[in-house]
């Protein structure tokens, strides 16, 4: 069922139990502004009435090379440790798939604290990013140009500072065309991603922003935070945090980084997820550097044909391919994907596949960040007719990996 703010204390009490987050002053009122703006919420209850699992959703107008794909953005999925493995999370992904349907969004969206939950319900990871870890003044290569961008560093908590952070992230998806890249505002009020309650720092400093402006605009930001630290000697050990960065331009992003690798009183950078194309690893002079590789984006195909149309290719490719997806009967059997002038025509036929693979792969590939190639080396897709898949990754290849700065 739909869940209004008449029920807060039972949705926050489902919160807590599921993530068993620090009790957080000023947790409500955060549930309460998200309900406020576009956040859709529905849960699960048992016979007795109680509630038992919370989930929900925005729309997200996602870029895709070419165009964007009415997709809903899954959040907020919980489930009471009490009702666990009693299909709650299923009934509530079964509600999630229906209304998005409903509502004329092609696919779902998520960012899972645990993959594998997931994957069983057809979601496909459509990214790689790396989380890296940097000495204190690495070095970079120039950029021209870059010397006449002005970095102020702001806190975060600072209206005008959200407000250049906006200009800049909008700014740098316009210059970039990064699928993944969802616009600003669509996941609630551009603030809440600046949301820092003391009670989740971990003894570090309250969140700052690096504005980095060429000309008085905006062309990027990074949100950062230190945490002080120290020696046995008294030599200073402080750490850098730094959550998403984004910068339209070389200059900016050459900017950025040379300001947030060298602050004083501290050693070591670490990031947050970010693309494996993305400018810093171009820029560093030593690419020896600590990564951890991992994920951020996972999307579920619920329209196969209006997905598949919905974006740009690279190449033409005419290929019959046979889906398998025991969710939605209306995306499985084979289809035709006559690929023409970056435009795709899908249309059901009885014609012999030239690819077969599941649902899950081929949400994952849609994208472009992922090949289908890869795939087929690890033996997840079967190819029928030789270089069909080599072709079908040409028609996918995108020139940047989709990428999100945000959670949501």
């Amino acid at each position: 069922m739909d869940l209004g703010p008449e029920r807060i204390d039972e949705i926050d009490a489902v919160e807590r139990w599921a993530w068993f987050a620090p009790d957080e002053a000023g947790r409500m009122e955060r549930v309460r502004a998200n309900l406020a703006g576009p956040l859709k919420l529905w849960g699960a209850q048992t016979e007795s009435g109680r509630l038992a699992g919370v989930a929900g959703s925005f729309h997200f107008d996602l870029p895709v090379p070419g165009g964007v794909l009415p997709t809903s953005g899954l959040t907020w999925v919980s489930v009471h440790p009490q009702f666990r493995r009693r299909g709650i999370l299923r009934a509530m992904l079964g509600k999630h798939f229906e209304d998005a349907r409903a509502a004329g969004e092609l696919a779902s969206l998520l960012t899972a604290a645990e993959v594998p939950i997931y994957t069983r319900f057809g979601y496909g990871q459509v990214d790689r990013v790396v989380r890296v870890s940097l000495s204190r003044g690495v070095e970079l290569y120039d950029v021209p140009g870059a010397d006449e961008v002005e970095v102020t560093l702001e806190d975060a908590a600072s209206p005008a500072a959200q407000e250049a952070a906006e200009r800049a992230y909008m700014a740098v998806g316009a210059a970039t065309g990064r699928s993944g890249w969802t616009p600003a505002r669509q996941d609630g009020a551009w603030s809440l991603h600046f949301d820092d309650p003391v009670e989740t720092r971990e003894l570090a400093e309250p969140l700052r922003v690096a504005i980095a402006r060429r000309a008085g605009q905006p062309t990027g930001f990074a949100l950062f935070r230190r945490k002080e630290g120290w020696s046995p000697d008294d030599v200073p050990t402080g750490k850098v945090h730094v959550y998403p960065l984004a910068a339209a331009d070389a200059a900016t992003s050459r900017a950025l980084w040379s300001v947030v690798t060298n602050l004083d009183l501290t050693d070591s950078i670490t990031t947050g997820p970010i693309p494996l194309d993305d400018p810093l690893f171009a820029l560093l002079k030593n690419p020896r550097i600590t990564q951890r590789l991992g994920d951020f984006l996972h999307l579920r195909i619920l329209d196969l044909p209006g997905c598949l149309a919905a974006r740009s290719y690279s190449s033409d490719a005419d290929l019959v391919i046979e889906v398998a997806d025991c969710l939605f009967e209306e995306n499985a059997g084979r289809w035709r994907w006559q690929i023409k002038g970056g435009a795709a025509d899908v249309s059901r036929t009885d014609a012999e596949p030239d690819v077969r693979l599941d649902v899950r792969l081929l949400g994952s590939v849609l994208l472009g960040g992922i090949s289908p190639v890869a795939y087929l080396d690890a033996g997840q897709l079967a190819e029928h007719t030789p270089g069909a898949v080599q072709r079908l990754a040409q028609a996918l290849w995108v020139p940047r990996q989709p990428h999100c700065a945000f959670g949501f």
